[in-house]
């Protein structure tokens, strides 16, 4: 069979073959808000394109050309079908090779959004289950799209206004799952300071198991603070966290994929390493306990910590800002509707190494 042989990488001629008669009608798959939000400047760009554009939480719904962004080891159900990645962090417990256990050799396009995730890539390409059918690029990442334009512009100077907020800088607490208080941790810890205090939880899809509980926890801790401290604030789950990033100077997590983000706003991030319950590979994140919280924030506010290089660390994670729904536009123009832009191959990852047996 054809998995079994060289990856579709190797074969170039294969790679770059266009595809026919394939209608200009896109569907997005999502599961949750933050997906919704990730896919978002990509379906501005397809509407902008004259591309008929449909969203969907159903992930079996068939579709000419399928967007998806899901943690996946499926065969959508789309003639030409394009996979990215649900967030930054996206198998850690599996890397450099995510691919093992979310395979991607069922999809046409993969996206990946820097040279950090690229070289994971390349180390891994040559493994069957780590290919697409018409190559993986480097083409960015959407959100950093979103925080480029007039919109981002827009909302984040009405939030500040809706927010009202009392002082000049904002701290976010923006955990992966509320649990065991941790949220009261953060307030108590932190609500004396000359600072605003954001609180952004994530959008949980019913469909994941537990996630009954967690919204359960999130109202409750919400119940608890709101109106109670004159700079606590509270942001809806189904908001874009870009938002909550644009307005803040510093975040504080567990080990949510959001440290990552905050990197596009050159904003950092401390790590509560009781919170976190394990040891985080992220060098670009300052690690504390939560006794510790306290002295790090008021250190990284009044730039007496500055031993992370942010700017270093937002270069390899992220690449190609800005451009990412522009480029892969013309690469779907490219395979599906003839198109004639072909910068994007400029993108296109090959793999470290090849296959070896005795009988290569």
């Amino acid at each position: 069979e054809e998995r079994l042989g060289f990856p579709f990488s190797y074969d170039l001629d294969k790679v770059f073959q266009k595809r026919e008669n394939t209608k200009r009608k896109i569907t997005f798959f999502y599961s949750d808000k933050g997906e919704f939000h990730n896919l978002s400047p990509l379906m501005k760009e397809a509407e902008k394109r004259g591309f008929q554009v449909i969203c969907t939480e159903d992930m079996k719904e068939e579709a000419e050309i399928g967007i998806y962004c899901q943690h996946v080891n499926f065969k959508g159900n789309a003639k030409f079908s394009v996979i990215m990645l649900h967030d930054m962090m996206q198998g850690i417990k599996n890397w450099p090779d995510h691919w093992i256990a979310e395979h991607w050799d069922q999809f046409d396009i993969g996206i990946l959004p820097g040279r950090n995730w690229g070289e994971k890539w390349e180390r891994q390409g040559c493994f069957y289950y780590a290919n697409t059918r018409k190559g993986v690029y480097e083409l960015g990442y959407p959100k950093a799209d979103y925080i480029q334009s007039e919109e981002f512009l827009y909302k984040t100077s009405r939030l500040k206004k809706e927010l009202n907020l009392k002082y000049e800088r904002t701290i976010l607490y923006a955990p992966t799952i509320e649990r065991n208080n941790h949220q009261q941790e953060f307030i108590e810890e932190l609500q004396s300071l000359e600072a605003n205090l954001l609180i952004k939880h994530a959008h949980w899809s019913e469909e994941i198991e537990g996630s009954l509980e967690i919204k359960e926890q999130i109202e409750e801790m919400r119940k608890l603070h709101e109106g109670k401290y004159e700079n606590v604030y509270f942001m809806d789950t189904s908001a874009n966290i870009m938002d909550a990033l644009g307005i803040s100077n510093l975040l504080i997590s567990d080990e949510s994929s959001v440290m990552a983000e905050a990197l596009l706003f050159s904003v950092p991030s401390i790590s509560v390493t009781e919170w976190a319950g394990k040891e985080l590979p992220y060098d670009y994140v300052y690690k504390c306990s939560i006794k510790q919280l306290r002295e790090y924030g008021e250190q990284i506010m009044n730039g007496l910590k500055t031993d992370i290089d942010i700017e270093k660390y937002r270069k390899q994670l992220f690449g190609n800002e800005g451009r990412c729904a522009l480029e892969l536009l013309d690469l779907i123009e490219y395979f599906t509707q003839n198109g004639q832009n072909l910068h994007f191959k400029e993108f296109f990852l090959k793999p470290a190494y090849e296959p070896v047996c005795l009988w290569s």
